[in-house]
């Protein structure tokens, strides 16, 4: 096997204890070719006939991706001395399913075609398997059954020139459409990073990703899409799934069901059939702990999350959004904490409880049909808890302009006037969590915001230009901010409504035809608002220069 513990990879030899009554010694020799002539010796003797396993930490994994072993057993007498079998340790394999070569052997100038014959046959426990782009069908009814190699990494991504890798522009698809029972099946200390999986759908338990009694497995940089189930986690399993999108499955995004310790992190859960996340844990012996932190949940067909039955429940800095259900849905937990999260538009309660206790608090709970904060021991105004429009950039496209998660103009980002920022607590933010969901720095300010996404600017910038205190209430209820230091989509006509206590773009930057006075240098008014109260009422409102500055055109009526 191939232990990864360490900086670099070192190859585990074990064998058959020799009996022999004149047993002297074990040497064992390696070679990178198995038609060596010489093979190196690699260690001294070894005189204890119990010590049959033997660790080789001189393997180089950049120039030879196979290394061959093969045991010397000496005698004092009586038997000749022999050789063991030879050991094949593939330290990385090679696949590439556009491959034109025929001679191949799963070395970088001869890859193998076949992405599940090659990890049957040559991938042992350790094994790194280099996935160029491509779409991979895997006929078997299983689909890629990896639960024998302990320990596999498997890599999607690369070009097969270079072997360079990039996931976004190389995608690699491992699909099972009419073909096998779960996409991928994991065994414990596994990775999987960087594949399209989908089209397990043979029955409702097909999953893209299956995890069965597997501990220490890594999912990420995956897009697990058109499954029956996104990711199944069964029976004590223990599963951190980082980086991913998990969306458009038949059932359930992600499932974990009795006893199982999930991490999800900076996830895209969106779109399936059932609810986002579904934990079960049990209620004959101890659960495993459940946290979800820094993702965006959003219009699945069920709940957003779903959790019950387990020891350890930690829902932190979340976006909650548009699901058909319940945002957050809980009963029986033991240690509960949901802290940050902005949960919005639900068709059910924003968080849903069974009215035990626990840690709830800081979360912006707003808008939800079924109500904000249901039969779980606190209400907006307690324990830093709101109820505010949260302000997001443009809920109407959640992947913003460029279609794409996790960049800046994401559709559930907040706007600078959100009330989510600096509302947070940071406290409860783990260590390890330093990025939000776009890359960017989790805390900037004096407290972290609420939600998957941080404002970026610390304040200082946000100058506007005009402010206004229109209707004599002491504060202000207009903004027009078009200063050149912040992104175009702060600039623009804000308002604000709900008694003073929520902030609305109602009109984008456009320097063509939406100009506050003088504000493109022309010399000449682009915009007047008029609240007078020695004008007529037709007057009044607020005025657009357009035609090129030929004409001016009233946009809305005054209204105190």
């Amino acid at each position: 096997s191939i232990d990864r513990s360490s900086d670099a990879p070192q190859v585990i030899l074990s064998w058959t204890e020799d009996d022999a009554a004149d047993f002297y010694c074990y040497r064992v020799e390696r070679a990178t070719d198995i038609n060596a002539d010489s093979w190196e010796l690699i260690s001294s003797d070894i005189d204890n006939r119990q010590a049959n396993v033997f660790t080789d930490d001189g393997v180089d994994e950049d120039s030879y991706s196979t290394y061959y072993y093969r045991v010397y057993t000496y005698y004092d007498s009586g038997n000749e001395s022999t050789y063991s079998n030879t050991g094949v340790a593939t330290l990385t394999l090679y696949i590439d399913i556009n491959s034109m070569e025929s001679d191949e052997d799963g070395s970088r100038n001869y890859p193998f075609k076949e992405l599940g014959r090659a990890t049957d046959t040559y991938a042992i426990g350790g094994t790194k398997v280099k996935v160029a782009q491509g779409t991979y069908n895997e006929s078997s009814r299983t689909g890629l059954w990896l639960v024998n190699k302990p320990g596999i990494i498997l890599e999607g991504g690369y070009e097969s020139t270079g072997w360079t890798r990039s996931i976004s522009e190389y995608e690699t698809i491992i699909d099972a459409s009419g073909l096998g029972y779960n996409v991928v099946s994991l065994p414990s200390n596994s990775m999987l990073d960087g594949f399209t999986l989908r089209g397990a759908a043979s029955n409702e338990f097909a999953s893209g990703v299956s995890v069965y009694q597997a501990t220490s497995v890594d999912i990420r940089n995956c897009n697990v899409t058109g499954n029956q189930r996104g990711v199944g986690i069964y029976y004590s399993s223990d599963v951190t799934i980082i980086n991913s999108h998990v969306g458009e499955n038949s059932n359930w995004g992600i499932n974990a069901y009795n006893s199982s310790d999930v991490t999800v992190s900076h996830c895209f859960i969106s779109s399936n059939g059932k609810d986002g996340i579904s934990l079960f844990g049990s209620s004959e012996e101890s659960s495993a702990p459940i946290t979800i932190v820094n993702n965006l949940i959003y219009g699945n067909s069920w709940k957003g999350i779903s959790a019950h039955q387990t020891d350890r429940l930690t829902v932190i800095n979340n976006t909650i959004v548009s699901n058909d259900s319940s945002g957050i849905s809980y009963s029986g937990i033991t240690d509960l904490a949901i802290s940050n999260n902005v949960i919005w538009d639900n068709s059910g309660s924003g968080i849903a409880g069974d009215g035990s206790g626990g840690t709830i608090r800081n979360n912006n709970s707003f808008d939800n049909a079924g109500g904000n904060y249901s039969n779980c021991q606190t209400d907006a105004g307690q324990d830093g808890n709101i109820s505010a429009d949260p302000l997001f950039i443009d809920p109407d496209k959640p992947a913003g302009d460029d279609g794409v998660f996790g960049t800046d103009d994401d559709g559930f980002a907040l706007q600078p006037k959100s009330p989510c920022r600096d509302t947070g607590d940071s406290s409860a933010v783990p260590e390890d969590i330093t990025e939000d969901l776009a890359g960017n720095t989790r805390i900037v300010s004096s407290a972290v915001d609420m939600g998957a996404y941080e404002i970026q600017d610390d304040g200082d910038d946000y100058e506007p230009i005009i402010t206004a205190d229109i209707d004599g209430g002491g504060t202000e209820d207009m903004i027009i901010d078009y200063g050149q230091d912040v992104p175009s989509w702060q600039k623009g006509l804000w308002v604000r409504y709900n008694n003073g206590s929520s902030w609305k773009r109602i009109s984008e930057y456009s320097p063509e035809d939406v100009l506050t006075a003088n504000i493109d240098g022309e010399g000449t008014e682009d915009m007047i608002i008029d609240y007078g109260q020695d004008v007529p009422s037709w007057q009044k409102g607020l005025w657009v220069r357009y035609n090129n500055g030929s004409s001016w055109k009233r946009i809305s009526e005054y209204s105190p």
